[in-house]
């Protein structure tokens, strides 16, 4: 969502959330029969998108599903950010699910960073993490994309 020194395709992400929440929704609702939930599900940087949309305005969508979220080093700028608002913010209703493979210690570092902000958040916000042993960055996807899901939808059962 910011610039990195060193990736040029880097930074946008308020360009991006403003297509994805005032242009995007508009198209796909115009066009397909929709509801007014909102699912933001993202992997690896798309996974780092997800909290920078969170922490833009978390009521552009009802739910998180974030898949082994490329937040590290260069996303540290986040981290405060994401607890003061989780711990002061007793509106929030989210439903946040996250995952990480056995990863490396950078992609673990931000998991770890989000679970303890997650555990100071009121009793609005329903969440969960899941670490998916025997799988990498790339295989937890599906296996956390259904578990996501299934922990969304659980309720309506």
């Amino acid at each position: 969502p910011i610039p990195v020194e060193g990736r040029k395709e880097s930074g946008g992400g308020d360009n991006f959330h403003g297509f994805v929440t005032q242009d995007l929704f508009k198209t796909i609702d115009d066009r397909y029969k929709t509801s007014d939930r909102r699912i933001m599900m993202g992997h690896s940087f798309g996974g780092l998108f997800g909290v920078h949309c969170f922490m833009k305005n978390p009521d552009d969508f009802d739910d998180y599903l974030l898949l082994s979220p490329s937040i590290s080093k260069r996303a540290d700028y986040l981290e405060t950010a994401f607890k003061e608002k989780i711990a002061s913010n007793t509106t929030l209703k989210n439903q946040f699910y996250y995952s990480v493979g056995s990863e490396s210690t950078r992609i673990m570092r931000g998991a770890l960073w989000l679970y303890d902000g997650l555990s100071q958040a009121n009793e609005n916000i329903r969440w969960q993490f899941e670490l998916v042993e025997g799988t990498n960055h790339g295989s937890v996807v599906p296996i956390s994309f259904l578990n996501g899901l299934k922990f969304i939808f659980e309720e309506q059962e």
